[in-house]
């Protein structure tokens, strides 16, 4: 259950409540279930969009020096989730699933079972594409640490740039999105790249960007992320 700027419900409190309903209920059906809070005031990783957040996926899976550096919140996130849904089932320590989890992610195990799931469902492989056109977003009001995104208008800065639906015939173009070089505690200054944007179109790169200025907020003073993992029910 995610919780923050970008996530359907913003409240903490509400997003508990939600959670505690969904896994009363799924008790009551005779299933074993948890739910984890979990921080959604940023993107998770570094990348918004299709193509971006795929490869940044394969990354992971490969292990890869890039991966192990800039993914951290992207691998930690998805082994905690893996161990909580192991122990649901069997009630072994999540503690030692989660060791086996990236085990497997380190020898691995994971993309080769990864790739056996795509071959079946007809994928080939083929190395995914991402635009060629990039602009370098700075915030000339930059000067200090960054204190929040608003993440709700990154999503729909993303759907400005055609990586998402406003109405159901829209065709969403997979090659667009978002690199963020710099996040929430980040230190940054008005010369410094925030966010690589990747685009097919100079109007929507323009509607795109209005958005994305105002999604920022810095402060003079160092700021903590809030905590990945916010709550376990």
């Amino acid at each position: 259950m995610k919780t923050g700027s970008g996530a359907f419900i913003k409240n903490f409190d509400e997003s508990v409540e939600l959670a505690k309903s969904l896994v009363e209920t799924s008790k009551l059906l005779g299933q074993n279930a948890c739910a984890l809070i979990t921080d959604m005031s940023q993107p998770l990783g570094r990348n918004v969009g299709n193509a971006l957040e795929m490869m940044e996926c394969f990354e992971v899976l490969k292990w890869t020096d890039k991966a192990q550096a800039e993914y951290q919140d992207t691998i930690e996130l998805t082994l905690r989730l893996g161990a909580h849904l192991l122990h649901t089932k069997d009630g072994k320590p999540e503690d030692q699933h989660y060791e086996k989890l990236l085990e497997n992610l380190k020898n691995g195990k994971a993309l080769e079972k990864t790739n056996e799931m795509y071959k079946a469902q007809g994928w080939a492989g083929e190395k995914l594409k991402v635009s060629e056109n990039t602009y370098d977003f700075k915030s000339s009001t930059a000067n200090g640490f960054i204190e929040s995104i608003d993440n709700e208008s990154v999503g729909w800065a993303s759907v400005e740039l055609g990586g998402g639906r406003k109405v159901l015939e829209d065709k969403i173009d997979p090659e667009v999105g978002f690199y963020f070089h710099k996040k929430i505690g980040d230190e940054v200054s008005s010369t410094d790249t925030i966010v690589k944007v990747f685009y097919n179109s100079s109007e929507k790169l323009e509607s795109a960007l209005k958005l994305l200025n105002d999604s920022f907020t810095f402060s003079e003073q160092k700021v903590t992320p809030s905590e990945l993992i916010q709550k376990r029910i």
